[in-house]
């Protein structure tokens, strides 16, 4: 009887050793659980952190060319009107500035004509988009003049990156 009543003890601490055991195991298998969800929440920003860092070398790169590209200053507008609408007045000119970043902005240039020439209009387009930076024709609306052919209402957007040191 001796025997049997000393191995009761250690049948009891064989089971606690075995519940505790159990209970290592399910608490090391959920924190290896949220260790992994952590790992996984981490390798996504990470991807889009080099998703980002790569779209800002591109910028970054752009903005490089661009410094070693642009003179100081756009070509005067003025110019290019005086030349190929010498007499025209428009009905409204408007002058904005956009700041892109801190060294370059975008100048855009509204003219509204009432009564104008098509062929000298088209002519200013080429010329302007072909200076260096250009102007870009950036919004155009031509409306034809009833009894008056070749002639237009018309009102253009004009623009061009400026560096601005």
């Amino acid at each position: 009887m001796m025997g049997r009543a000393q191995n009761g003890p250690l049948w009891m601490v064989s089971l606690i050793v075995l519940c505790a055991g159990i209970v290592i195991v399910a608490s090391a298998s959920h924190a290896l659980a949220k260790a992994r969800e952590r790992m996984d929440r981490t390798m996504a920003h990470a991807r889009e952190l080099r998703t980002l860092e790569a779209g800002f070398a591109s910028v970054r790169d752009a903005e490089t060319l661009l410094r070693s590209l642009a003179p100081p200053r756009i070509p005067e507008f003025d110019v290019l009107l005086d030349t190929h609408l010498p007499r025209a007045m428009p009905q409204r000119r408007l002058e904005n500035r956009r700041v892109v970043t801190p060294e370059w902005s975008v100048l855009d240039l509204s003219l509204a004509y009432e009564s104008v020439e098509v062929a000298k209009i088209m002519a200013l387009i080429v010329e302007a988009e072909g200076t260096r930076p250009p102007w870009r024709l950036s919004a155009c609306a031509v409306r034809a003049l009833p009894g008056e052919p070749g002639r237009a209402h018309v009102e253009m957007t004009f623009s061009a990156i400026q560096h601005t040191p």
